[in-house]
């Protein structure tokens, strides 16, 4: 057994976080619990108690944990010499933190890098940026072994950006959690006429999330008692919780409440409530909450940004809209309220999508494949 053990290849996988709640943390923390007894995984933990509102902005308390990090990522490579490190790439100045990481680790021995394209924001931040900062970032993403994103588009689109020698851009779509996923596998959702439709809004705290735009949209329909509005997520901007009351009470709609970020049971007890599901962002890569939903069989009505149009058919397994386009999601929001059979039928097809495509086991074989590949 232990021969068995020391002859596994030995990977270092970032970020997990205790303290930093997110995404990212959740998505790594299943690759290492479904690869440990593949690989020798080696978690890398990034933790802080302070500013975690600001995780992408450039001041002293991120400088700070940013040499605190950096220094920790160093020892753990330098200790266990892996074959492979697989880190996340984001967008503002995480996209140089993550890119240094790297960068270090491959300096400090690792055989191969592999760069994971997060943030949503990515494109339109890289489009913006200065022409040094491309020119740099360029150069390392090259060094890279492989770059993998989120969806075909994504991957043509790198491509384009990078070349096509070096580093191949491979596609690996995000996953749930795995409590989240086996506790929705066998659950029957009910898709009956309701006396109140519960319309979630989950991890929405953001302008650039389309928050105003969804209290916009129910407050054509405020007077309407056939539905409540939920809307649930750490608050990702400044005062947004202020605004957001500010436009509720001004008007003055009556059917909704606003809920600071829940997890674990108490974020099943609302997807288990929820019937209908809105995700209203301007900008997205491949967002976990709609995999979530269609993990429970909840419909969705969805911006067509990011991967998913790629991924999910309109009318058939998502509704989408433009981004702004508030007129367009009221009408949505009204005609599942008003429509129990096409809820049933959306959730259904949603689910069905999500089975063939995206549990935990298919993607898990994917990223497996992948890092044999290196190997």
């Amino acid at each position: 057994m232990n021969d068995l053990v020391n002859n596994k290849k030995k990977i270092v996988i970032g970020f997990l976080s205790e303290t930093i709640k997110g995404p990212i943390p959740i998505i790594t923390k299943v690759y290492v619990e479904e690869l440990k007894d593949r690989f020798d995984i080696v978690p890398y933990y990034m933790e802080r108690r302070k500013g975690k509102k600001k995780l992408a902005a450039f001041n002293f308390l991120n400088f700070y944990y940013f040499i605190k990090h950096y220094t920790s990522w160093c020892f753990a490579i330098l200790k266990y010499k892996p074959e492979i490190v697989h880190f996340p790439i984001t967008s503002f100045w995480n996209m140089e933190k993550s890119l240094l990481f790297l960068t270090t680790a491959k300096l400090l021995g690792a055989k191969h890098t592999i760069g994971h394209l997060h943030g949503g924001a990515f494109i339109d931040f890289w489009q913006n940026t200065t022409s040094l900062r491309r020119y740099l970032a360029l150069l390392q993403f090259k060094k890279l072994s492989v770059f993998v994103v989120l969806s075909e588009s994504w991957r043509i689109n790198m491509t384009k950006l990078i070349g096509n020698e070096k580093p191949k851009v491979k596609v690996l779509h995000n996953l749930i959690d795995n409590g989240f996923e086996n506790h929705f596998k066998s659950y029957v959702r009910n898709y009956r006429t309701k006396s109140k439709v519960t319309v979630l809004g989950f991890n929405l705290m953001d302008s650039k999330k389309g928050v105003f735009d969804l209290l916009d949209a129910v407050s054509v329909l405020r007077d309407d008692e056939r539905f409540e509005l939920v809307v649930i997520g750490h608050e990702r901007e400044p005062d947004i919780y202020q605004n957001a009351s500010k436009i509720i009470k001004e008007k003055m709609i009556r059917n909704i409440t606003l809920i600071k970020g829940v997890w674990g049971t108490e974020k099943y007890a609302w997807f288990e409530k929820a019937d209908i599901l809105v995700l209203p962002s301007y900008i997205e890569n491949f967002p976990v909450v709609v995999l979530e939903a269609a993990s429970a069989g909840i419909p969705v009505i969805a911006s067509k940004v990011g991967a998913l149009p790629d991924i999910f058919t309109d009318n058939h397994d998502i509704l989408f809209i433009e981004p702004g386009d508030v007129s367009h999601l009221s009408e949505l929001i009204d005609y599942l309220i008003s429509n129990p059979d096409e809820r049933r039928r959306l959730g259904s097809n949603i689910k069905s999508t999500f089975n063939k495509n995206f549990t935990g086991k298919i993607i898990i074989e994917q990223l497996d494949a992948l890092y044999r590949s290196l190997l």
